[in-house]
Formats: C-alpha cells, sequence, structure tokens
C-alpha cells in the first residue's frame, strides 16, 4: 500500500532488545512505521514494547505517549481542559455509603442520570446510564478490569458526532444514532451511522481535541450541548469500517499516508 509493505504483528510475539527486535524468537528488522491498533485497550507490556521500538528509531503513530493518555478517559479530560476544549465534568467514583451521598456526588456533575464508565476501554463496553442515587449507591467502585470507575455529566441527546483526525487533518464527520433502548451510539452495539457535513467549528474543534493529547490518529466524538459542543472521548487507534462505509473516505490510506509522511520528516 502507498509503497510500503505492511505486517501484521502479534505483539505478545514481538520482544524487543538493544540488538533488535525478535519475533517469535527469530531476528526481526526494525520496522520504518508502527501503527499500534489497540486502542484503549493497550496494556503496559504493549507500551514498553511501543515505547522500545521507538527508541530504537521506529517511527510510532500513535506515539506511545499518546496512546497511554488515550486509554485514560480522566487523564484525556485533564489534557482537553487544559487546551481549553469543552469536555463533561468527570470524577473518579468512590465508594458511597448513603443515598445523600449519591445525590452530592450527582448534583456536582448536573444531577440525574449521570455516565459511569470505565476509565478504560473501547465500544461502550462497561458504560451504564445511572438514573438514581439508589441506583448509583449500589454501583461497585472498586477497580474493575478495565481500571477504575468514573462519573461523569450526563448530556442527553439523540445523536453523538464523530471526527477522525489523520495528521492534523479532520476526513469527515459521521452522527451515530443509538440502537433502540440503549443511550450509547457505538456502532459495535447497534448504532447507525449517518455522513453529515463538517462545519468549521467542529472541524477546528476535532482538530485541537487530537492536539491536546499527542495523537496524529484520533477518532474524537462530541456531543451538543446548550454551552457549545462538548468532546466526550478521543480515541486512539479507533475502528473506521462504519465511517468508510458512510462517507467512503479511505481512512486506512489516510493514515498510512500520515505514518509515511511522518518518517520522511
Amino acid at each position: 500500500m502507498l509503497g510500503a509493505t505492511a505486517l501484521w504483528l502479534d505483539p505478545r510475539s514481538l520482544h524487543v532488545f538493544a540488538e533488535g527486535p525478535r519475533y517469535e524468537g527469530a531476528a526481526f528488522p526494525l520496522p520504518d512505521v508502527v501503527i499500534p491498533r489497540s486502542g484503549g485497550l493497550t496494556s503496559d507490556d504493549e507500551l514498553e514494547l511501543l515505547r522500545a521500538l521507538e527508541l530504537l528509531g521506529a517511527h510510532v503513530v500513535d506515539s506511545p505517549d499518546a496512546v497511554a493518555l488515550c486509554r485514560d478517559k480522566l487523564a484525556i479530560r485533564a489534557a482537553l481542559h487544559s487546551s481549553g476544549v469543552m469536555t463533561p465534568t468527570t470524577i473518579p467514583l468512590e465508594a458511597l455509603t448513603s443515598e445523600n451521598e449519591a445525590e452530592t456526588v450527582a448534583a456536582g456533575l448536573g444531577g440525574f442520570p449521570v455516565v459511569v464508565k470505565p476509565s478504560r476501554g473501547m465500544r461502550g463496553e462497561g458504560v451504564k446510564l445511572v438514573q438514581s442515587a439508589v441506583e448509583l449507591v449500589r454501583v461497585p467502585a472498586a477497580p474493575t478490569p478495565l481500571g477504575k470507575l468514573l462519573a461523569q455529566r450526563y448530556l442527553p441527546s439523540q445523536f453523538d458526532l464523530r471526527v477522525i483526525v489523520v495528521g492534523g487533518e479532520p476526513l469527515g464527520a459521521v452522527r451515530r444514532h443509538a440502537g433502540p433502548g440503549d443511550f450509547r451510539a457505538n456502532l459495535e452495539l447497534g448504532g447507525r451511522a449517518e455522513c453529515v457535513p463538517l462545519p468549521d467549528d467542529v472541524a477546528a474543534l476535532a482538530v485541537a481535541a487530537s492536539r491536546s493529547v499527542g495523537a496524529d490518529v484520533a477518532a474524537v466524538d462530541m456531543l451538543p450541548d446548550v454551552q457549545g459542543w462538548q468532546v466526550i472521548e478521543v480515541n486512539s487507534a479507533p475502528g473506521f469500517a462504519g465511517f468508510e462505509e458512510v462517507t467512503g473516505v479511505n481512512v486506512a490510506a489516510a493514515i498510512v499516508s500520515a505514518a509515511l509522511e511522518g518518517v520522511r520528516r
């Protein structure tokens, strides 16, 4: 593709030494470009692997630092906030012992319902809409396999907007509608996507959000609010099959082109 030879590698079989990488026990040439695809599910071991490849001279897209930031939803909010990008109030969900405590937490988030989500994860996994203090008290605050639970202000909307940004350029926008009986608009959960025009202000917001986390490849998800668009997620290594289907944009080619341009730079 685009003059490059692509290989899919299982990170569990790739090991990096000072002398160079080894794959399935055999010496392996250092790739010019590494495009990690684990996104929010990237493990600590995979991050160390990406950092080792980068130190040896491979161009990693997204960078290990960007991948690490994008897999932590609380850290993403801090990065967005520091860059002036509006994002819903999000706090760690501590163990609650009474409905009064739950009411206080919800009041700080704009009232019920509130969104409860794990600090890591992809495709809406583990994300719930909590409707009452009784329900919130019952949410276990212990860390899950996807990290610590977070509570987030709920922004009621019939849709969200996803913009994919590659190399600082927005490729287009899709409006995603939740499936029946769900509030999550993820296509993997039965959501429906449609291509929509990309206004200049939304494009600029998506680029600013991707830059705030240092991502060369990012899907920026946002919701409308009375104060303006609020960025709810910045996803490293996003899935893009549904985006390509409705927009006609070749996202894979854009990612490879941006990665090769990074090597040339």
